[in-house]
């Protein structure tokens, strides 16, 4: 019989053709298996016995076959999922749908939906006061950075990503006079190709483009937080996008206990990746956070990345009611004819907002308070409500 803990000083121990990887004491993940896998930058031959645990006893033969190896589990005594259901992440792949401009769009549709965004204006700047955040400080400042100025077409977007992102992308990139081939089938990432012609702009820059006559259209698109981080995951964890695999790699080590998914590529495929969960991308997100470190662009809060109350926005659109939203701002700019609208989406199995519940009931009470926290202003300012999730 050998215990963890006269094992936990050696990071690794070949039994015949197992091997088993540990991590600390108190939190322990034990890969064992029969297919060679990547792993932390090594390969290894792997399976994933799913924690979390707490210190266990091994059990094994002399023989040190694989099949002789035997693990007593200890249940961890930390805070429980608020559901036990865990959804299995699918494949990805990109999908662009061809969209059309309704061909009945009046005038009585754009004062409809222009009444909404006043609505949604006011109810920002009434927030956004409420909190002392309509006035500069040392810790809030308008963040021109990450807007768009077209001002041949007299439009301003500030592109919360996961936000119909790729979609006003290749908007933007058609205005500029980018061919869909040069967009679909080009090396270059849609931003990149953005940056080209819109140039980041200054404070000043920003500033004096809304201020000029006649006013431009100044928009953002908001979306749920919490489904709008599910996507993220999705995408940039679950999904294929290479820039996020060291960030990947790097969360699971931190979060050993917090669960570890495999991916397949592939239904038939032999070969797998490792991924951190759920439970632990919004761990890291939220030590991130309160360790006061800049969050990625694609989970920060959108409040801070847009600083809708320091930027005079007179369009509030949402991922909930784009299609409305999304001609509007068409159509009271003029640029119906100049563009042939597409739906560009990550497509999965299911649309996140169908399995967005299935994620978030993953989540301890813990972390799911850290978010609420985190995402407090956004869910005030944008209109959105936590009770959408908190029934598992």
């Amino acid at each position: 019989m050998v215990t963890v803990k006269s094992l936990v000083q050696k990071m690794s121990i070949r039994l015949g053709g197992l091997i088993i990887i540990m991590s600390t004491l108190e939190n322990i993940t034990y890969f064992v298996s029969w297919s060679s896998i990547p792993l932390y930058g090594k390969t290894c031959t792997s399976h994933v016995f799913t924690p979390p645990l707490t210190p266990a006893v091994l059990s094994t033969k002399t023989t040190g076959k694989p099949n002789s190896l035997q693990i007593t589990k200890i249940p961890h005594q930390k805070t429980t999922p608020r559901t036990k259901v865990l959804s299995l992440p699918e494949s990805k792949e990109l999908v662009v749908d061809s969209d059309s401009l309704p061909s009945n769009w009046t005038t009585a549709h754009t004062h409809m939906i222009e009444e909404r965004m006043q609505k949604r204006k006011a109810h920002v700047k009434q927030v956004c006061h409420k909190y002392g955040l309509d006035r500069p400080s040392d810790l809030y400042q308008p963040n021109a950075w990450e807007f768009l100025i077209s001002k041949k077409h007299n439009l301003v977007w500030c592109s919360v990503f996961k936000a119909a992102s790729s979609t006003w992308f290749y908007n933007f990139n058609t205005l500029a006079g980018y061919t869909e081939y040069e967009q679909m089938h080009g090396s270059k990432m849609p931003m990149e190709l953005a940056r080209k012609i819109y140039n980041r702009p200054s404070v000043a820059d920003l500033e004096s483009t809304i201020s000029s006559s006649p006013a431009p259209t100044t928009f953002m698109i908001s979306r749920h937080p919490l489904t709008r981080l599910v996507s993220v995951y999705r995408d940039k964890f679950v999904g294929t996008v290479v820039y996020y695999r060291k960030l990947s790699k790097d969360i699971i080590r931190r979060y050993p206990h917090l669960q570890i998914q495999e991916i397949k590529k592939g239904q038939s495929s032999r070969r797998s990746r490792l991924i951190p969960s759920f439970p632990a991308f919004v761990q890291f997100i939220l030590d991130e956070a309160a360790k006061g470190h800049r969050l990625d662009e694609h989970w920060s809060p959108m409040h801070s990345f847009c600083t809708p109350c320091l930027v005079d926005f007179n369009a509030f659109a949402k991922m909930e009611t784009l299609e409305e939203d999304g001609n509007y701002i068409i159509f009271s700019t003029g640029i119906e004819d100049l563009i042939a609208p597409k739906k560009i989406n990550l497509a999965h199995k299911n649309p996140t907002s169908s399995v967005a519940q299935s994620y978030l009931c993953q989540l301890d009470q813990t972390q799911f308070t850290g978010l609420n926290q985190l995402y407090k202003l956004d869910f005030e300012i944008f209109q959105y409500d936590v009770k959408d999730y908190e029934n598992c």
